[in-house]
C-alpha cells in the first residue's frame, strides 16, 4: 500500500484565503514613504557568514559570497522586509566572530562592493533590505576584548564557553564617538544600497544596556530609567506638532506660542510678616528666578498662583497680595520683574487674582467674609472660622479690589489676569449652591449667583482701557455638581462678556494618569460645556502628563489648550521638551511609594528647588519619595506646634537647606 509523507508544518495545511490576502498586502511607512509588499518581515538572525580573522581586525565583517547567495533565496521569499543579523559599528566589540562589521577601519572598496551585492540580493524580487546596526558592549566576548565599555560597570555572567569581562562605563566623550560610529555606519549602509537601518536595541546589546536599569547606573543625564515616565519616551511627531501650534485670542487678539500652559500654583514666596499685613505678598528674588526658568519652557500661557486683593483674607501665609496698602514702587518693581521674567522667550503671563472667603486660615483673619455663612470644616493643622455673609457694600469694596489688582497687574506688564472663581476660594463659593444662601440679589438662580464676577469684569474693563488685556476665568466642576446647566448658561454668559478663556478644573480629565482614586474624570464635564462656545477657549488643567493624552484632549474638541500643574514642579521645560521631541511625558513618582496626600506638598518643593537654583527632588526615586513623606509629616508636625505657641510657620519642606 503506497503511503504519503506530509510534512510537519504549524497552522492549516493551506491558509485561510483570508489570512493569506491580508498578509500579502502591501504596507507603507507613513514618514520614509517606502512600501513593503507584504506584511510579513524577515527578522535579524545572526547568520555568522563575514570574514573573520583573528590578528587582524581590520579584516574582520565582509559578506561571504555564500551570505550574498543566502539574501538571493530571502529575495525571493516575498518578505515585505529583510532585516540582516547584526552590523556592528565597532570591531573591538562583536558579539561574535563571523559577524558583520562597518567601521572607518574596514570599510575598503571591496568590503562596501561586498555590502552592495548582498543589498542587491536581497532587494531583486522587491523586498526592502534594512542593515541592524549593533555594539556589543559588555556582551562583547573576554577573548575578543578583555575591557569591554557599557551603560554602566555591571559584569555579564560567564557563561560554559564565553568569558565576559568588567565593563568600563563610558564617559561622555566615548558615548559621542559611538554615536559617530553608528552614524557612519548608516551612512555606509546608504551607500552601499540598503534602504535604511535598523538599531540594535535589544537583547542585551549596548543600546540595550543604556535602556535597562539594571545595566544603567548611572547618575548623569544619560542614566536614570525611562519608566519615570508618563507617555511615550518620546511623542508622537504629530502630537508634538499640535502641541507646538500657536493660538490667538478671539476678543484681546494675543497669540500663545504652544498650546500647552501652566497652571496656576500656589507659590508662596512672597514676603511675610506676620505683625505687618501691610508688606505682606510681594515678590521675593527667587520667585523671579522660577519665572525666569518657566519662561523658558515654551509655554504658551504662564498663569501666577493665586495673588490675593484683600491682605486679610489669604489662603495661606507667602500668598501674593495686591491692595492699595501694599502698592509701594518697590512692590510694583518686584511684580514687573516677574512678568518681565515670564514673558522673556515669548510666553504671555497672567496673573491669577483670588479672594480667599471663608478659606481664610483662622490664624490670618477670625471674622472672615464669604457669600454666605456656611463655615469650613477645620483641617487637622488650619482652623477656619465661621465667616459672615457679605453686605452688598461690602461685596462692591471687594468688585473694587479685584478692580485695582487688575490695573496694578496691567501697570506692571502682566499680560492679562484670570478671576480665580474655582477651588472654593470667595468668587466660587458665590457659583457654588452648597455656600450661598443668600435670598438677595446675589444668591438663589446661577444668574444672581454670578452676578459679582459679571460686576468684577465689567469694573477691569472702565480700570483697564487696553482691549489688549487678556481677561480669563477658572471655575471647578464640583460647584455645578447636580446643576450642569448653570455651568452652561454661566460659561455662555461670560462668552457674551468676552472673556478669552474659561478654564475648566476638577479632578484628572483622564483619571488612569492622575495618582490618585478618588478623583472623578471631569470629561463628561468638558464634553457639556466646549461646544456652546465658538470664540471663548476652554482651557482644560487635571492630570495631564503624556503628550498623546494632551495631544488627544485638543483633538477632541474639549479644549484649545492643556494645562500643566504638578509638572512644573518636576519638568518644569516640560512644553518645549515635548515640542521639541526629546521627551514624551512628565516625571511619574514611584507607584509603591506615592502618599497621594502629599504630592501636591512634593510639587512645591521642587519649585522651591528651581528658584534656589538646584535641581528638583526626583520623585521616581522610592527613597527620596519615602524621605520626603517623613519630612512632610514632620514639618506639619511643627506648623502644628508652632500655631499653638502663636506663630505662623510659611512656606513647605526645603530639600536644601544650604541654599
Amino acid at each position: 500500500m503506497e503511503s504519503t509523507t506530509v510534512l510537519q508544518r504549524f497552522g492549516p495545511v493551506t491558509p485561510n484565503p483570508e489570512d493569506g490576502r491580508l498578509l500579502g498586502e502591501s504596507i507603507t511607512f507613513e514618514f520614509s514613504r517606502r512600501t513593503m509588499i507584504s506584511r510579513i518581515y524577515k527578522a535579524a538572525i545572526a547568520e555568522r557568514m563575514y570574514s573573520w580573522d583573528q590578528s587582524d581586525p581590520s579584516a574582520r565583517g565582509t559578506p561571504s559570497d555564500r551570505l550574498i547567495r543566502l539574501y538571493e533565496v530571502w529575495g525571493r521569499g516575498r518578505y515585505g522586509l529583510i532585516i540582516t543579523g547584526n552590523i556592528t559599528v565597532d570591531s573591538t566589540h562583536i558579539e561574535t566572530p563571523g559577524n558583520g562589521i562597518i567601521s572607518k577601519s574596514n570599510s575598503t572598496f571591496t568590503h562596501i562592493e561586498q555590502f552592495r551585492r548582498m543589498a542587491s540580493a536581497g532587494k531583486a524580487h522587491g523586498s526592502l533590505v534594512l542593515m541592524q546596526l549593533s555594539h556589543a558592549g559588555r556582551k562583547a566576548p573576554g577573548y575578543i576584548n578583555s575591557h569591554p565599555v557599557s551603560a554602566g560597570d555591571v559584569r555579564l555572567d560567564e557563561q560554559a564557553a564565553i568569558p565576559y569581562a568588567q565593563p568600563t562605563p563610558l564617559t561622555k566623550e566615548g558615548i559621542d564617538e559611538i554615536i559617530g560610529q553608528f552614524v557612519y555606519a548608516a551612512a555606509t549602509a546608504y551607500r552601499a544600497g540598503f534602504d535604511g537601518i535598523q538599531l540594535h536595541a535589544s537583547s542585551g546589546y549596548l543600546l540595550s544596556q543604556f535602556l535597562s536599569t539594571a545595566t544603567n547606573n548611572r547618575s548623569d543625564d544619560y542614566g536614570g530609567n525611562i519608566e519615570n515616565r508618563f507617555g511615550p519616551v518620546i511623542p508622537n511627531p504629530e502630537d508634538a506638532k499640535l502641541l507646538g501650534e500657536s493660538l490667538t485670542f478671539e476678543f484681546s487678539g494675543r497669540s500663545m506660542i504652544s498650546r500647552i500652559y501652566k497652571a496656576a500654583t500656589g507659590e508662596r514666596m512672597y514676603s511675610w510678616d506676620q505683625h505687618r499685613p501691610s508688606t505682606w505678598g510681594t515678590p521675593l528674588d527667587r520667585l523671579i528666578r522660577l519665572y525666569e526658568t518657566w519662561g523658558r519652557g515654551g509655554y504658551g500661557m504662564i498663569i501666577t498662583g493665586n495673588v490675593v486683593v484683600d491682605s486679610m483674607h489669604l489662603e495661606m501665609p507667602g500668598n501674593g497680595v495686591i491692595t492699595e496698602s501694599n502698592s509701594t514702587p518697590t512692590h510694583i518693581e518686584q511684580l514687573r520683574r516677574m512678568a518681565s521674567a515670564g514673558k522673556a522667550h515669548g510666553s504671555l503671563v497672567v496673573m491669577q487674582l483670588s479672594h480667599a472667603g471663608r478659606k481664610t486660615p483662622g490664624y490670618i483673619n477670625s471674622h472672615p467674609v464669604s457669600a454666605g455663612d456656611v463655615r469650613l470644616d477645620e483641617q487637622e493643622t488650619i482652623p477656619y472660622a465661621r465667616p459672615t455673609p457679605l453686605t452688598k457694600e461690602g461685596i462692591a469694596a471687594v468688585v473694587g479690589q479685584f478692580a485695582y489688582a487688575a490695573g496694578i497687574a496691567h501697570r506692571a506688564g502682566f499680560d492679562g489676569i484670570q478671576l480665580h472663581a474655582s477651588h472654593g476660594f470667595l468668587l466660587s463659593q458665590f457659583l457654588s449652591a452648597q455656600t450661598n444662601n443668600r435670598s438677595d440679589d446675589y444668591g438663589g438662580n446661577i444668574d444672581n449667583r454670578s452676578r459679582i464676577i459679571r460686576e468684577i469684569i465689567d469694573l477691569i474693563r472702565k480700570e483697564v482701557k487696553d482691549p489688549a488685556f487678556i481677561i480669563g476665568i477658572k471655575i471647578h466642576r464640583d460647584d455645578f455638581w447636580d446643576k450642569i446647566n448653570d455651568a452652561k448658561q454661566l460659561c455662555q454668559a461670560l462668552e457674551g462678556l468676552r472673556l478669552d478663556f474659561i478654564e475648566l478644573s476638577g479632578g484628572a480629565y483622564d483619571s488612569p494618569e492622575s495618582q490618585s482614586h478618588s478623583i472623578t474624570p471631569m470629561k463628561e464635564f468638558v464634553e457639556q460645556i466646549s461646544p456652546l462656545l465658538s470664540k471663548t477657549l476652554v482651557f482644560i488643567c487635571g492630570g495631564f502628563r503624556s503628550s498623546q493624552n494632551m495631544a488627544s484632549a485638543i483633538r477632541s474638541g474639549h479644549c484649545a489648550s492643556v494645562g500643566l500643574g504638578k509638572p512644573s514642579g518636576s519638568d518644569p521645560l516640560l512644553p518645549s521638551q515635548i515640542i521639541s521631541g526629546q521627551l514624551g511625558g512628565a516625571m511619574k513618582p514611584d507607584p509603591d511609594s506615592i502618599d497621594p496626600t502629599v504630592l501636591p506638598w512634593a510639587a512645591l518643593t521642587q519649585m522651591e528647588a528651581i528658584a534656589r537654583g538646584t535641581v528638583p527632588i526626583d520623585l521616581s526615586d522610592p527613597e527620596v519619595l519615602r524621605e520626603f513623606n517623613k519630612r512632610a509629616k514632620k514639618f506639619e508636625e511643627e506648623k502644628s506646634e508652632g500655631l499653638k505657641q502663636g506663630y505662623v510657620k510659611v512656606g513647605y519642606v526645603v530639600w536644601d537647606e544650604t541654599t
